[in-house]
């Protein structure tokens, strides 16, 4: 009997520790999907930035506006810098070119490399009547980015091969719609990080130049300028005689205030005067 008991005792201790094992496996696999489909949690999950050494993400700008002697020829000159730095010119502006005052404006993306060394160069075109430059750190949203693309590519791939093993047409519809769904999130956060990589990777320039014309210069463009004057000076001359006839005006519309009390004061003045001589 005791030897009948043995096996019967070990059969079932194996059959209860393949019961753990396998309700253990269950649990793990459910971690492992619950983990698959949880969001990412940037403040929780490990940058790239701090696990492999990689390029900053900078985006640069500036704005400069020079003086210079003549516009069309520092338009070229500055068109030949830009090109040797290996960028190009996004846009230009030209105002006022026909007056003594012309200007043009040229936006200018540079590669980041240059940006420097450009700068200097279109600098040292005229004289500087202002310069801004700004930075903007846009490594960490580059890194959000690959992450969320890789995990919602993996997703990808898993409603993928559950399609594949749809046999009813209720889950295949679900399926398509959430593939629908999670390729149009993807192609928006590619687009974001594409957007990001461009304007890291080419600067932008906004540079103004601005030429002021001599009085020779202005005298000859403008043959009316000693009419001009003269009728502004006379608008000066009658705008101050029509204001000195309004104070005469006041003044006399108040003289009934003002004359008794001034006849007031010259009699005290010599009453006052006369009183020592008596004494």
């Amino acid at each position: 009997m005791k030897k009948l008991l043995l096996p019967i005792a070990l059969a079932g201790l194996m059959v209860a520790g393949c019961g753990v094992k396998s309700d253990q496996a269950d649990e793990a696999a459910v971690q492992m999907t619950s983990m698959r489909n949880a969001p990412i949690d940037s403040a929780s999950t490990p940058t790239l930035a701090s696990s492999t050494t990689m390029n900053r993400a900078i985006i640069r700008s500036a704005s400069l506006r020079l003086r210079v002697d003549k516009v069309d020829k520092s338009e070229k000159e500055a068109n030949a810098i830009i090109a040797r730095a290996g960028g190009y010119v996004d846009s230009v502006e030209s105002t006022d070119l026909a007056t003594p005052d012309p200007k043009i404006s040229i936006r200018a993306r540079i590669p980041v490399a240059a940006f420097d060394v450009t700068l200097e160069r279109l600098e040292a075109l005229g004289t500087r009547l202002s310069k801004s430059i700004k930075g903007e750190d846009v490594t960490e949203k580059v890194v959000d980015l690959d992450a969320r693309l890789k995990t919602m590519t993996a997703q990808e791939d898993v409603y993928r091969n559950m399609l594949r093993q749809a046999h009813e047409l209720s889950a295949s519809t679900q399926l398509q719609d959430k593939l629908m769904s999670l390729r149009a999130d993807i192609e928006s956060l590619t687009g974001q990080r594409k957007s990001l990589a461009s304007a890291a990777a080419l600067s932008t320039i906004e540079l103004v130049l601005q030429q002021q014309a001599s009085p020779t210069v202005m005298a000859q463009s403008d043959p009316s300028w000693s009419s001009s004057s003269w009728q502004t000076a006379q608008s000066s001359a009658t705008s101050a005689l029509r204001n000195l006839a309004v104070f005469f005006m006041w003044v006399a519309a108040y003289a009934p205030l003002w004359i008794p009390g001034l006849a007031l004061a010259w009699f005290g003045r010599r009453l006052l005067r006369k009183q020592p001589s008596r004494a």
